[in-house]
């Protein structure tokens, strides 16, 4: 862990949080904000109706040749700058590894850059299969976030977040949000 700590118990908490466990529900409490990724990783707006619209547009591969010049560092400034100045409790935002690790050099260079890290147990694969297929999400993401499951869980509890939430079976952000866990 790092020796940084959240200075006050208000403070604006960064969570990064695997896919499938619950941002964009969790988002829609009072003061959290669902930090969505399009609008920084795209050229384009993706014109969606629907969350599940959004989902299966995300991961075509018309969105994948469209990728923003200055993505994923645009999305790391508007993370701080929210984090800085925000009316928000909580920002969540997609476990991006680049944009988690400057969050982490930022700590260990004197900076101040604290979030936490929520992600599922190594042994819920299956159960994170269903919740993308649930939702809709396309063969393409979830060749990545099924196939690549346990690399992903073993980089995570190889970084130093200020706090680590790793969920149980059934379990959500928002079960870390509303207080029912505790993060270490």
């Amino acid at each position: 862990m790092t020796s940084v700590q959240f200075k006050r118990s208000g403070e604006c908490e960064v969570v990064f949080a695997y896919p499938g466990t619950g941002k964009t529900y969790a988002g829609g409490f009072d003061g959290v904000l669902d930090a969505r990724i399009g609008r920084f990783k795209y050229k384009k707006p993706i014109c969606a109706h629907s969350l599940l619209e959004a989902e299966r547009l995300k991961a075509s591969p018309c969105c994948e040749s469209d990728i923003c010049d200055e993505w994923p560092m645009n999305y790391y400034h508007y993370l701080s700058e929210v984090q800085r100045s925000s009316e928000y409790r909580f920002v969540l935002a997609p476990p991006i590894i680049p944009v988690m690790v400057t969050f982490e050099a930022e700590c260990f260079n004197g900076g101040y850059q604290p979030y936490t890290l929520v992600y599922p147990r190594a042994d819920l694969a299956d159960e994170y299969l269903q919740r993308y297929k649930d939702r809709g999400n396309a063969q393409s993401f979830i060749e990545v976030f099924y196939g690549d499951f346990a690399y992903f869980i073993t980089y995570y509890e190889s970084m130093n977040p200020t706090k680590r939430v790793v969920l149980g079976s059934g379990q959500y952000v928002s079960d870390y949000i509303e207080g029912s866990l505790v993060g270490a």
